[in-house]
């Protein structure tokens, strides 16, 4: 079996319910503080012309966090997205020297809000997304041709 359908089949097939506690916890930990880095960055002028552009495009189904907007599903995950990372603030794992959980996140929420998922299932998704993504950079990183490359 090769590596990638490995990790598909354990994303696929795993559930919340099968995590350790302290997985659980900090998954939850990472997408609350995502969500208030989300809010806090909705705040700025740039961040609200941004929501203001993309208001009309598309069915409104998710929602733009902070403001009182509800754009289209990718709109949602894109204005989000940019305004977690607008006070650099969001969460960053060292081991893999990446901000995934922000993108990770934006996308999720935006995704579960259009499909009116249930919080459990987002987090699910949130953590599986979080270890898939690690699991992936890290295999890249790990190779020889990442390591000749300084990565």
């Amino acid at each position: 079996m090769t590596a990638i359908r490995a990790l598909s089949e354990f994303v696929a097939e795993t559930r919340i319910a099968d995590l350790p506690a302290d997985v659980v916890a900090r998954g939850s930990l990472i997408l609350a503080d995502c969500v208030g880095c989300m809010v806090a960055g909705s705040a700025a002028p740039e961040k609200r012309r941004l929501v203001a552009l993309e208001a009309d495009r598309g069915k409104p189904c998710a929602t733009a966090l902070g403001r009182a907007v509800r754009p289209a599903e990718d709109a949602a995950a894109y204005v989000n997205g940019t305004a977690g990372t607008w006070h650099d603030l969001d969460e960053g794992n060292l081991s893999t020297r990446t901000h995934a959980a922000i993108q990770i996140i934006s996308a999720a929420l935006a995704d579960a809000e259009a499909r009116n998922l249930s919080g459990a299932r987002l987090l699910e998704a949130c953590i599986f997304a979080y270890e898939a993504s690690a699991r992936l950079l890290d295999s890249f990183t790990n190779t020889t041709a990442a390591r000749d490359l300084g990565l």
